[in-house]
Order: structure tokens, then C-alpha cells, then sequence
């Protein structure tokens, strides 16, 4: 199947991330795990399509991302840290219903993906934030030292987490 050139798929994702997805098809097809996701997130996304559609014909412009630092804290001290280089003196942060409720109405608004920031996301309970969020798919960015066996395991359930690991170097 030609994924680039059906309209269908560029409608569901707006003309955006069609070469991602079709990685995660062939990964689907080799993986059946996978295939329940992969069916909730094109239904999702497509309506997500349809939501910014609609918000634009208003005047709203939705973006297809959101992208939310959800804590300041880290493990590390990264010489080019982009939080650190923000040189935020107040350690206030979000909390986890406020999280929450931006995360909600990105997504009734038609926001499809979440970046996940900080500092280190996995210093919070990420798992248990998104957790009512299975249909939209989460980027967690983080410098990867927390993930142990549990953190795999809780990866694994919950497939529209994809951690992003930064590698910053020896400094």
C-alpha cells in the first residue's frame, strides 16, 4: 500500500507523520500487540483532524502538537540543558490536575500528539497522568536514567507512551 499517496491517510494525519506511521503499520503487522493500538490511534487521529478542522473554520488555530513541560526537576546537571539555560528562579510547577486538564482540552480542541518536557518527565508519575489519554500519543523526552525493569514494564502497557532518549554526551 502506497501510504504517502492515499488520501485517506493524509486526511487522517493531516499531511503530517505518514512516514513514522507507516513504520509503526509494518511494526504492527509484525507485532499483534500492536494492532489494537494502532487502530485506536488512527480513529482518534482522524477525528483530531476533524476537531482542528472545524476550530479553524472558526478562527481557532489548533496545532496538531502540544508540547508541556511538566517539571523543572532533574537527575542530572547537563551542561546544554535547555530548562537549565531558562534560568527559572521559581520552582513552581504544574500540578497534576492542571496537567490534566490542559492535556483535555488540547485534545477536544484536536491536538493528536503530546511532547512531554522538563527537566526529567520520569521524575512524575507520568504513567498515571496520561493514563485516560490511550487514544492520543505521548513523545516522553527523557535523559533515560530512570528507566528500569518496572519503568519497561509500564512502557509496555501503555503503548501511546514512546520514550524519546537524549543523549547529551560525557559533560
Amino acid at each position: 500500500m502506497d501510504i504517502k499517496n492515499n488520501s485517506y491517510f493524509n486526511v487522517v494525519f493531516d499531511g503530517a507523520l505518514i512516514d513514522d506511521f507507516k513504520k509503526l503499520v509494518l511494526l504492527g503487522t509484525k507485532r499483534f500487540r500492536y494492532i489494537p493500538f494502532l487502530i485506536r490511534s488512527i480513529k482518534y487521529q482522524r477525528n483530531a483532524v476533524v476537531r482542528r478542522k472545524k476550530n479553524e473554520e472558526s478562527g481557532i488555530q489548533v496545532p496538531l502538537v502540544l508540547a508541556i513541560s511538566i517539571t523543572n526537576k532533574c537527575n542530572l546537571n547537563c551542561v546544554g540543558c535547555y530548562q537549565k539555560s531558562q534560568k527559572i528562579t521559581n520552582n513552581s510547577e504544574f500540578t497534576d490536575e492542571e496537567i490534566i486538564r490542559i492535556i483535555r482540552e488540547s485534545r477536544d480542541l484536536g491536538s493528536g500528539i503530546v511532547f512531554l518536557l522538563g527537566g526529567e518527565p520520569l521524575m512524575r508519575d507520568i504513567f498515571g497522568l496520561v493514563s485516560e489519554f490511550k487514544d492520543m500519543i505521548f513523545a516522553l523526552y527523557t535523559n533515560s536514567l530512570l528507566i528500569n525493569d518496572e519503568v519497561i514494564g509500564k512502557f509496555k502497557k501503555n503503548l501511546h507512551i514512546l520514550p524519546i532518549l537524549s543523549m547529551e554526551g560525557r559533560n
